[in-house]
Parts: C-alpha cells; sequence; structure tokens
C-alpha cells in the first residue's frame, strides 16, 4: 500500500462496491426471512367459531440452525479486512487534521476580525477617560477662579463709542 492518499475516484469505486455488497446482504436476509416462517391458513371446523380466528395465523417458525460464526461467507477476506481497516483509520485520521485545520482557520479569522474592534473599543475608553480628565481639571479651575473672587481684574473699555 503507498503513502499517497485514495483518490476520489477510488474511493467512489470503493462505496459503489460497498452499496452493492450492502444490498446483495439485505437481499438474502430478506430470503431468509420468509424462509424462516411462511403464511399458512388455519384449519377451521366447519361451523365453529373461536375467538380470534381470522383464517391468517402464522405457521410457527422452525428451530434456528446452528450455525457459527466463523461458518458465515465473508465478504472480504482477512487481508483486506486489515487494508479496508488501514484504510478507514487513515481517512479518519485526515478527517480529523482537516477539521482541526478549519477550526484553526476559523478562530485566525475571527481574531483578524475582532481585533480591529477591541483597539478601536480600546481607544474609545481611553479618550473618554482623557476627556473626564480633562473636564475634572477644567471644573478644579472654574471652582478655584469662583473662589478667588478678589483677584478679578476689570478691564478698562477699550472700544470707541459708537461702535459695535
Amino acid at each position: 500500500m503507498t503513502d499517497a492518499p485514495p483518490t476520489f475516484a477510488e474511493l467512489a469505486a470503493l462505496y459503489a462496491e460497498d452499496d452493492r455488497l450492502r444490498a446483495e446482504h439485505e437481499q438474502w436476509m430478506a430470503q431468509r426471512e420468509t424462509r424462516a416462517s411462511p403464511a399458512v391458513r388455519e384449519t377451521v371446523l366447519e361451523g365453529v367459531m373461536t375467538h380470534g380466528s381470522n383464517g391468517n395465523a402464522l405457521l410457527a417458525a422452525p428451530a434456528a440452525e446452528a450455525v457459527a460464526f466463523d461458518e458465515e461467507p465473508w465478504a472480504f477476506d482477512e487481508l483486506q479486512m486489515d487494508v479496508i481497516a488501514q484504510v478507514l483509520k487513515e481517512l479518519r485520521e485526515e478527517f480529523d487534521e482537516r477539521i482541526a485545520h478549519a477550526e484553526k482557520r476559523i478562530l485566525q479569522a475571527t481574531v483578524r476580525l475582532a481585533l480591529p474592534g477591541e483597539l478601536a473599543e480600546r481607544e474609545v475608553h481611553e479618550l473618554r477617560a482623557r476627556v473626564i480628565r480633562a473636564e475634572e481639571k477644567i471644573e478644579r479651575q472654574l471652582k478655584a477662579a469662583i473662589a478667588d473672587d478678589d483677584n478679578v481684574f476689570e478691564l478698562p473699555n477699550w472700544r470707541r463709542k459708537g461702535v459695535a
């Protein structure tokens, strides 16, 4: 077996073969069930009606044949089953790797999309804090100016009379 993963055409052929074998197995099971319990009519005596007698009783199923598990025919030999198990294992590992890679890409995309918003939000908070500090400073300076009423000077009116 090569290290290269199977192609889609190879997988499609494998799946088609699996579908064919499954259909064949279902057909075999259906034939086996119909042989196990054929429908027959009850024997009804003329003129005698019994409770629940509708004339469509099933014949009792014969005792199951003692068939050992190993005697049942297999579609694959042991080597083929080992190869199928190995292929399934490798496919599962590849699938898990692809899922992990996709999750990683999704996480990276999320970070790339969320980071500018996070930075903008941080900047807004910093600007809001600066505005609050500036307002507090102005408020302190106004309170200090109002408390020092004796430091207020009247400036002379430098405007000419009649000029607005």
